[in-house]
This record gives structure tokens, sequence and C-alpha cells, in this order.
């Protein structure tokens, strides 16, 4: 087991052309700087190697964590702005596989100008100590998007250049924090609730913890405890997917108009499941929450008798 900790040179890396845009990087105060990024483009790749032929051989890789601080300013800064950069990280074995490549989100930043502390935890999937003794290379790139256009291009700089690799034994530190989100029911659905044969409203669940990107693999898994109830895809159960037409959007799943069966008792309480799994950089990587809804009694008034 190892940690090896290494505080990146912010003048001595390397720059490949990379899938986010052409705008290279420069060195500034203690960080790098990439200035002018068109609206709708991006950076190239700037890397670095890093290598201990010291720590043990054969174990895995168990996290790369990636600190400091960064900021993205666009037209001056300030409230208001929505342009948005996204940071992007790329693990290599050979700098041959920066070029012209894509990379993965780590963190997101609004063109304000205001400062923003990164703390990622990276899975290196299929990394192993023997690469770090072999030596490997990170890289970091940054794409935006093409809000605020008048105000000309922006500019990032990149200041998280502590970089901490664990093996073996040694997990990340900070640990990956634990899943929450927001679970959002109709006061309705429950009091008064729905009539036999009726629609309860929509439900929502909203992931909001780790503040990390999330990969496709995100899903929400919808159920019922009891018979007789139906989502709005006609079955008995939903599944959502981080996915183009998946169903989340902005980590955000809505359940559609919820059916219940005109056979189904009133005064029934169903509970709705919503089990969270695939979770990034959380522990444990999933989650499950429950909310009721209740189907009314239908109240019959009687004529007095005189």
């Amino acid at each position: 087991m190892a940690v090896h900790s290494v505080i990146a040179p912010y003048n001595g890396y390397a720059v490949a052309t990379s899938a986010m845009g052409a705008t290279t990087w420069m060195p500034g105060n203690g960080n790098l700087v990439a200035n002018a990024i068109p609206a709708g483009a991006g950076t190239k790749w700037a890397y670095w190697k890093f290598q201990n032929a010291g720590i043990p051989a054969g174990e895995t890789m168990t996290g790369i964590t990636i600190s400091g601080g960064n900021d993205f300013t666009v037209g001056g800064g300030g409230a208001g702005k929505t342009r948005v950069a996204g940071l992007a990280y790329k693990l290599a074995r050979n700098p041959s596989e920066f070029n012209a490549a894509a990379g993965t989100q780590m963190d997101s930043l609004v063109g304000t100008g205001t400062g923003k502390t990164l703390n990622a935890v990276i899975n290196p999937t299929g990394f192993t100590s023997n690469d770090l003794i072999n030596g490997m290379y990170i890289g970091i790139g940054v794409g935006t998007n093409s809000a605020d256009a008048a105000d000309g291009g922006g500019t990032f700089r990149y200041g998280a250049l502590t970089f901490v690799f664990t093996t073996g034994a040694n997990q990340p530190t900070p640990p990956p924090s634990s899943p929450n989100g927001i679970l959002t029911n109709p006061v309705g659905n429950q009091s008064p609730g729905v009539y036999p044969g009726g629609q309860f409203a929509s439900l929502s669940f909203k992931l909001t913890a780790p503040d990390f990107p999330q990969t496709t693999s995100l899903r929400y898994d919808w159920s019922f405890n009891k018979i007789g109830f139906t989502f709005s895809n006609g079955a008995s159960s939903l599944l959502q997917t981080n996915t183009a037409g998946g169903g989340i959007t902005n980590l955000i799943g809505n359940t559609g108009l919820i059916t219940v069966a005109a056979t189904v008792r009133p005064g029934t309480d169903v509970q709705v499941r919503c089990q969270v799994s695939n979770v990034a950089g959380a522990s444990p990587t999933g989650m499950s929450l429950y909310t009721p809804l209740i189907v009314r009694e239908r109240k019959i008034a009687y004529p007095h008798e005189f």
C-alpha cells in the first residue's frame, strides 16, 4: 500500500490537442491560465507526468485526489453570468493518448470570476501501482457552453495542482461523501389523497450530494409495495437513467402521474420506493427513499329523516 503526493509545477507541463478546443495554456501566478476561450469552445490538454519507482508493485490504484482553487471569468465576471466551463481530466499511459481526445468532467464553474475549491476523487479504473512506477500522465482541459456570447472570450485559471495517489489498502482522502437527495411528494397525494380509479400527482427525486459529476450509469428505480398502482409508463415499476431520453435531467427524475386502479380498497396506504444507484463519488454508491400515497374513502351523505 502507498500514498504518493505531488504538487505539480504550474510552469512544467506539456500541451496536446484536445476535442474540447484550441485555446492553449500559459503559466500564471502559481497557476495555469487559458485566456480568451471562445464561447462554445475550449482548451487544449495541459498534462503532467507522475512517477514513483519506490512504491510496492502490483497493487490496485484506489484513487487519485485532485485539489486546489480554480476560477472562470467572462466579461469581467459578476452576478448574472451564465456561461459554464466544464473542467475535465484524462488519465494516460502514453502522451499520444491525449491527441484530439475527449475527457471526463470533474467540475463546472460559472463565469462570475468567483473562485471555487476543487476536491475531486477520481476512480482510476484499470490503473495499478505499476503505472505509477513506470510513469503515468494526467491531463486537464476545459470546455464551455455558448452563453453570454456577446461578452467575448472567457479566462480560466487552474490552480488545482495537488495530486494524491493511493494504492493497495490505502483509500483516497477525503473519502467519497454519502449520497443524498430530495424526494418530493405533493401534499395532496397524502391529504386528502386520491379516490380509487384516480391519479396521484407526479413524484420527483433530485440527487443533491455528492458534489461530483455523475455518469450515464446513474439510475433511479421506482416501485410500489402493493399492487393496483401504475406509473406513467403503465407499469408497476419505472426505471430512469442519466442518458439522453432516459428520464433523468439535471439529476432530477419525475414519475409522471400515478394511477390507482378502481379495485383498490379505499383507505389503502401504499409506499413508493425510489432506489438510487451507481452514484459517482459516493460511498455507499446508492440509497433507498420511501414516501406514502393515500387512497381516499368516499363518504356517503344520507338525508336526514324527519
